[in-house]
């Protein structure tokens, strides 16, 4: 699946420093898929905010297990160290193969690009409250549910960067802030 000159990683971990642009900014018809463990709540596992969070596309886990579905708040569905899959577009949430919210979110296109690891706001910020745990996979389906982003955790065997190779345009994401430790990587997939 991935090309000579990576290795393919099992899950990548975020330490609440991290994050990556996916340089896609999401409309209405798109759906985000995710699988992953969180190790700390009161993070975004992913998001795009406009001013006054009006319009959002955001998987915020709040101090009590909430997941921020659009602007709304979904009750307790996310424990800690516990992986999880998530499927989420403007008319449901789907978290381990349940619908936990089935609501048409008007809400759901944001005027930036999504922000995976943390949020990325209008006013070109990326936000503080970012991800800890691990990501084993992230992609984001246009409304034909063609993949637009299919991220696959990944290391790059010359230098040793981690990041995710994804398999649509044949790119590297790797970690985009400008402080802290880089993405550590999980165990190797044979």
């Amino acid at each position: 699946m991935l090309p000579n000159g990576y290795t393919r990683l099992e899950y990548i971990e975020f330490t609440g420093t991290q994050y990556i642009d996916t340089g896609i900014a999401i409309k209405k018809s798109y759906e985000i898929r995710s699988k992953f463990k969180p190790t700390t709540l009161a993070k975004y596992l992913y998001g795009a905010l406009s001013s006054g969070n009006t319009a959002s596309a955001t998987a915020y886990i709040n101090s009590n297990g909430n997941w921020r579905f659009g602007n709304r708040a979904i009750p307790k569905i996310i424990n800690l160290n516990t992986v999880y899959t998530s499927v989420q577009n403007a008319s449901q949430l789907v978290v381990n193969g349940v619908t936990t919210a089935y609501s048409t979110i008007n809400d759901f296109e944001t005027p930036v690009t999504l922000a995976l690891g943390g949020s990325h706001n209008t006013n070109e910020t990326y936000g503080t409250e970012r991800f800890v745990g691990n990501i084993y996979e992230f992609r984001i389906l246009d409304g034909n549910r063609n993949d637009l982003i299919n991220l696959v955790p990944a290391q790059h065997d010359s230098d040793g960067k981690v990041g995710f190779y994804d398999t649509v345009s044949g790119g590297f994401f790797t970690n985009v802030a400008t402080s802290g430790p880089d993405f550590t990587p999980g165990p190797p997939v044979d």
